[in-house]
């Protein structure tokens, strides 16, 4: 068993490690966020670390957190797209951008009202609802 934690520990510092990378973040920032990531795993949000990971890559990469943002708001915003990245069936990274277009063209005013929205759009369109999210990450500026 303490075999097992340790190479699983190892491996949680690589996907630390990487997503500090693919974030262009410095070593603080990246322990920042490997720790949230841990919480999202730990809270069961994720399957595993790497899922957890990819929800604060993909909330972060997307514009999704406000500028300060604690790292309770970082958790509950990834948190969210990650539940709909999971329920309604979306790649998460397309879930986020749609989320963070809306929130560039000013159809939302912030995370939580721009995933709601996708949300709201995928459960009221049944099967139809698969070209939701790149429907607002291509015509969001028109809308």
């Amino acid at each position: 068993m303490l075999m097992e934690a340790l190479g699983q520990a190892l491996e949680q510092g690589k996907v630390t490690a990487r997503l500090g990378a693919q974030l262009g973040a410095t070593g603080p920032q990246a322990a920042r966020y490997g720790h949230i990531a841990g919480q999202l795993y730990a809270d069961a949000v994720t399957e595993d670390f790497q899922g957890a990971a990819d929800a604060v890559r993909a909330t972060m990469s997307a514009g999704l957190v406000p500028p300060g943002a604690t790292n309770a708001q970082i958790r509950s915003i990834a948190t969210n797209v990650s539940d709909l990245s999971n329920l309604m069936e979306l790649d998460l990274g397309q879930a986020a951008d749609a989320a963070g277009r809306m929130m560039k063209t000013g159809l939302a005013p912030n995370a939580k009202t721009a995933l709601d929205i996708i949300t709201k759009g995928v459960t009221g369109l049944g099967q139809r609802a698969d070209d939701v999210a790149d429907t607002f990450n291509e015509y969001s500026v028109i809308f």
